[in-house]
């Protein structure tokens, strides 16, 4: 049965039926004007790297146990979903597009550094080059613009990270539960008011 397809003609669900495959034409409905395709093209994009991460992940878990960007990369992977279900949803201004296509980019080139793949070599928009279309010699100094590009958004990323900081609470504990993402540190003293000094 190679050569052959099941579909309906365009316009027309009512003729429907097995075609031979050098009679159909596909049709590409996206342009790069319309910005449906747009959102339909950063949707194919996080389909894609979320795919190639989790494999990627589950293949680094069985040889190591841990890993210390574990997290990082799992929220970059909540983000870029929450992404897709928003652009999904519809209603999505073009505007908003380049900016969250701007954000997608950085997370999914850090990401790609964290996980060792390749970082893709994109434009100030965000929109991958075609490798194609430019020299080997400029392709060549794009994908260095993106390893310092995605280095320097990293050493942002770390400057921008404040140190904890250190308190004291006076609390009476029955009972206490935490639900925390980041790993933290809980001390407990027990104070002597009638001494006037630590337990």
């Amino acid at each position: 049965m190679f050569g052959w397809a099941i579909g309906s003609r365009v316009g027309s669900r009512a003729d429907a039926g097995l075609f031979p495959l050098i009679a159909v034409k596909f049709v590409n409905r996206h342009s790069q004007t319309d910005p449906t395709a747009e959102g339909a093209n950063i949707v194919e994009e996080i389909s894609q790297v979320t795919q190639i991460w989790w494999r990627k992940i589950k293949e680094i878990y069985v040889k190591h146990s841990e890993m210390h960007y574990f997290h990082e990369v799992l929220d970059f992977i909540d983000y870029m979903l929450s992404v897709r279900q928003k652009i999904l949803s519809g209603g999505v201004p073009s505007e908003e597009l380049n900016c969250l296509r701007i954000q997608l980019a950085k997370k999914i080139d850090r990401g790609n550094m964290l996980l060792s793949l390749n970082v893709t070599i994109r434009n100030e928009h965000g929109l991958a080059f075609d490798p194609d279309s430019i020299s080997f010699l400029q392709t060549y100094a794009e994908h260095q613009n993106a390893q310092k590009r995605v280095a320097v958004d990293s050493s942002q990323v770390d400057a921008n990270e404040k140190a904890p900081k250190a308190f004291c609470v006076l609390l009476r504990v029955q009972s206490i539960e935490l639900q925390m993402k980041q790993n933290c540190e809980i001390s407990m003293v027990l104070y002597d008011f009638e001494r006037k000094q630590h337990a």
